[in-house]
């Protein structure tokens, strides 16, 4: 019995001392004498130049061991400019060491990165700088050297590893497309950000959420101002193609530069019987539109699944008063490709004033009193179009006219004959009886409308 205490005395004693001695160790060894050769595998690596200002090693019991990184910048192509490409201020990382020991698992307890900047840069051909890391050695980024197709670059091998969580702080997204017909610079600020349960050997989904603070992007001489949005993503590896959910629940924002509203109504100018008069609205000579070079966005709601690289938009709703936008449709998120179905409703306030200088346009006012413009966003990125359904709001319009010179020989005939009034209700599905006393002079512009309305469904 004494000897087996001794033992164990003993074993607790090693034990202490390998500890002690890791310690010590991991305190007083200096990880940055070795920051040239890890900075030149990594830049041959990634065929990009890779700086790391200071790093720095330790061991926690509890946390296991932990690697910090300050200021690493990794540089652009040359083809893009002489811009850093991704940015880095502070890194920490924690890996769980028992889990390392005992099940020989790479289980990363957490990374928190701060301050990082990220330029993404898309070029008149469509080549993406992102798309070259890796993909050219070194000393093949320089100009004048053809570019390989990063499709037929060898797949990047990851080793079997999880990540509990990762956290993105105080961060900013720039990206830049130079298409010359239709440029876009977007600038997102102040981005927080959380992956849970990160892993490459058996769980495939990937929750992703985020916060960002400031966002901004301008398309030609548009631009947009958004104060905050939550996305929320779930990803799933298992296949090369995305896939998973993406929510969007966006708080206020401005479009400078570009007013919705007018630009909708624009849209109606083909129309001959509304053109002229929209037309003179829309250049201030009625006076009854106030136009401004602005759109103020109260509220924007995104439900979208995403299957195999297509997201399919469910519902969208958008408050930009005095209209509101639903719509739904899909996105090719590898091509780009855009194909919406929008409805776009005008506030009863400003239909009332449309209607007073453009009455045709009266024809497409719904039970809520709103001007509804049904329409399509379509196009590839960030060559966007929108277009208004002309041919469905031709007709209406034609019945609407139809209906009120119909309307008015049908009073003359009413107040005649009532029974004439009550065969229409009831064909239309009124009860209410005519009699040339009581006959209202908008009952059978009503029931014309009616009418037009079961011929058009």
């Amino acid at each position: 019995m004494k000897i087996l205490k001794n033992c164990l005395f003993g074993f607790a004693g090693l034990l202490l001392v390998v500890v002690l001695g890791a310690v010590i160790f991991f305190s007083t060894f200096d990880l940055n004498r070795y920051l040239e050769p890890i900075t030149a595998q990594a830049s041959a690596a990634l065929g990009r130049k890779v700086t790391i200002e200071h790093a720095g090693l330790d061991l926690n019991i509890f946390k296991g061991i932990g690697l910090q990184l300050n200021n690493v910048q990794i540089a652009d192509d040359v083809l893009f400019g002489a811009k850093e490409f991704f940015k880095l201020g502070e890194m920490t990382a924690s890996l769980d060491t028992m889990a390392f020991l005992t099940k020989r698992e790479i289980i990363v307890t957490s990374i928190v990165l701060s301050k990082i900047t990220v330029h993404i840069i898309r070029d008149d051909k469509g080549v993406i700088n992102a798309q070259l890391i890796g993909v050219r050695s070194l000393e093949a980024a320089v100009p004048g050297k053809t570019i390989s197709d990063p499709q037929a670059s060898a797949p990047l091998v990851l080793p079997l590893f999880l990540v509990k969580s990762i956290s993105i702080n105080d961060s900013t997204l720039i990206f830049d497309d130079t298409n010359k017909a239709m440029p876009l610079h977007l600038v997102a600020e102040q981005i927080k950000l959380r992956i849970d349960d990160l892993s490459m050997s058996g769980n495939n989904n990937i929750h992703m959420k985020a916060n960002v603070n400031a966002l901004s992007f301008q398309i030609a001489d548009v631009t947009v101002l958004v104060r905050s949005i939550v996305p929320e993503l779930t990803l799933d590896l298992s296949t090369l193609k995305l896939n998973g959910q993406l929510n969007i629940d966006l708080q206020g924002g401005e479009i400078q530069n570009l007013d919705l509203t007018s630009m909708i109504l624009s849209k109606l100018t083909p129309i001959a019987v509304v053109g002229p008069m929209l037309s003179e609205m829309l250049q201030g000579s009625m006076g009854d539109l106030k136009l401004q070079n602005k759109t103020i966005i109260h509220s924007f709601t995104l439900n979208a699944p995403i299957k195999e690289g297509i997201m399919d938009i469910q519902t969208m709703h958008a408050d930009a008063t005095p209209i509101v936008v639903d719509a739904k449709g899909s996105v090719d998120l590898t091509r780009l490709n855009v194909d919406v179905g929008v409805n776009v409703k005008v506030s009863a306030e400003l239909t009332q004033k449309l209607i007073k200088s453009a009455s045709p346009l009266k024809g497409l006012v719904n039970d809520a009193q709103e001007l509804l413009i049904p329409g399509k966003v379509s196009g590839i990125v960030p060559k966007l179009g929108y277009s208004p359904d002309l041919v469905f709001i031709s007709k209406k319009i034609g019945s609407s006219e139809a209906a009120d010179a119909l309307g008015k020989q049908l009073d003359k005939v009413i107040e005649k004959n009532p029974e004439v009034g009550n065969l229409l209700n009831s064909v239309l599905g009124g009860g209410q009886k005519n009699d040339a006393s009581n006959s209202d002079p908008e009952s059978s512009k009503k029931m014309i409308k009616g009418l037009f309305n079961k011929i058009l469904k």
